[in-house]
């Protein structure tokens, strides 16, 4: 697992990308199989790292699949280690599970680029369904050439946490809607004495490509073959997320006694943070008295878009039955995605969930869902595996603990990128 959720640290951000409920809804999932369906088997992988994706736990939630679908038996076989290690090591070998998950933050790409699954396109057509019954952020993580590789199971995105009780004590009315509004909170919220700081971010680019966005810059173009940070849009952002730490208002959560920044807001060493809809749950369970609540990020001076975080089911073209394995996909983000994302704390990817149960009883979600619309997936092409788990994060650490400029930082950034492209684009 590499990143999922962005906390690998965090026991609830593990949670809320494994395994996602049980149950299902009243929707019909229509099935591609005609005539008396002969009974098969279907493998189906996913992380065995995460506490609650266990083969009993996963046989529960498929007891309802196999009671409308009779004919088929689904075999649960979680992939131990590093996931998108040992998945690539079972397709080399030949033995990787029929139906598999797909992870953000460019896990999904290699399997993609390498043919390990198949388009679902006709899959989507034959059920009567299209990539538009999903937010566009979850899809476009897994398209192609315009070709769909992966159905989207479920979605968490950014948002501003903020602590009421801090706020209150500080004469803040209401959470900061713009970057100068943000700016000025985090200062009053400021009191280094006190070891209390405006905001705590971490230092790494799943942080920053926010305020890029909302700047209107991005990481790299719509064609995944050139990056795109050598511009003013980029650099604005970049040197936004940059002086708040270095005005002191930011802060890293080691310089708190914290591993993560949502650790940092829990222990009330933070008034604001940055997190995604893991954080609910760690607070809910580590740090409960905390009042809190959850705002839309501050607008930047474009927009105030956010990134998604998604997981998809994938159907490998080893799959002796890829007819009964979509039915399956189908099943799992279609009937069983209510009672998945309920199960997990996770968001749905069709907007026709959003209303679910669930949801409506839990109402601090609300921002969160309001801003799937316009989120925009979180994720890197094929080869940059390297650039964006050490790179990245290397070179944001040195602009933040005052080692480059913002400037200096995102040159050598965009030099090693373009490198990357390079590289992947002469191994093809």
């Amino acid at each position: 697992m590499n990143r999922t959720r962005l906390m690998a640290v965090a026991t609830t951000a593990i949670l809320a990308g494994g395994l996602a409920g049980c149950g299902v809804s009243s929707a019909k999932t229509t099935s591609t199989k005609t005539g008396s369906p002969k009974a098969v088997t279907i493998t189906l992988g996913g992380w065995a790292a995460f506490p609650s994706n266990n083969v009993q736990s996963m046989q529960n939630f498929l007891k309802p699949f196999e009671k409308e679908y009779p004919w088929i038996h689904v075999k649960y076989e979680p992939v131990p280690g590093n996931y998108e290690t040992e998945l690539k090591t079972q397709y080399v070998a030949g033995d990787a599970a029929d139906v598999v998950a797909l992870n953000n933050g460019g896990q999904a790409s290699p399997f993609i680029d390498a043919g390990d699954v198949i388009p679902l396109n006709h899959f989507l057509t034959a059920s009567h369904e299209t990539v538009k019954d999903f937010y566009s952020g979850t899809t476009s993580l897994f398209t192609y050439q315009h070709k769909l590789y992966a159905i989207p199971r479920d979605e968490d995105v950014l948002g501003l946490f903020y602590n009421k009780a801090m706020f209150a004590q500080a004469g803040i009315k209401s959470p900061p809607a713009t970057w100068s509004q943000l700016e000025t909170d985090a200062k009053l919220l400021t009191h280094p004495k006190a070891h209390v700081y405006g905001i705590g971010i971490d230092p790494s680019e799943s942080y920053w490509e926010e305020f890029v966005l909302q700047a209107g810059g991005s990481i790299y173009n719509p064609s995944t073959n050139k990056m795109t940070l050598n511009t003013k849009a980029a650099l604005s952002g970049f040197s936004y997320y940059i002086d708040l730490y270095r005005k002191g208002y930011a802060v890293q959560p080691s310089q708190v006694g914290a591993t993560w920044s949502g650790q940092s807001f829990g222990i009330g060493r933070v008034a604001m943070t940055i997190e995604g809809g893991w954080l609910i749950s760690s607070l809910a369970q580590d740090w409960p008295t905390i009042h809190y609540a959850i705002a839309p990020l501050p607008k930047g001076p474009v927009n105030n878009d956010t990134l998604t975080f998604p997981v998809g089911w994938a159907i490998s073209k080893s799959a002796p039955d890829p007819a009964a394995a979509w039915d399956l996909v189908n099943y799992l983000t279609n009937q069983g995605q209510p009672a998945w994302d309920a199960g997990t704390e996770a968001l749905p990817t069709r907007p026709t969930n959003i209303h679910i149960t669930y949801f409506k009883q839990h109402p601090i979600w609300s921002t969160l869902i309001a801003s799937l619309p316009t989120a925009k997936a979180w994720t890197f092409p094929n080869g940059f595996d390297q650039y964006s788990s050490t790179t990245l994060d290397n070179q944001t650490l040195l602009a933040v603990e005052g080692q480059e400029s913002p400037a200096q930082a995102l040159k050598n950034l965009q030099k090693a990128g373009q490198q990357a492209f390079q590289t992947t684009a002469s191994a093809q």
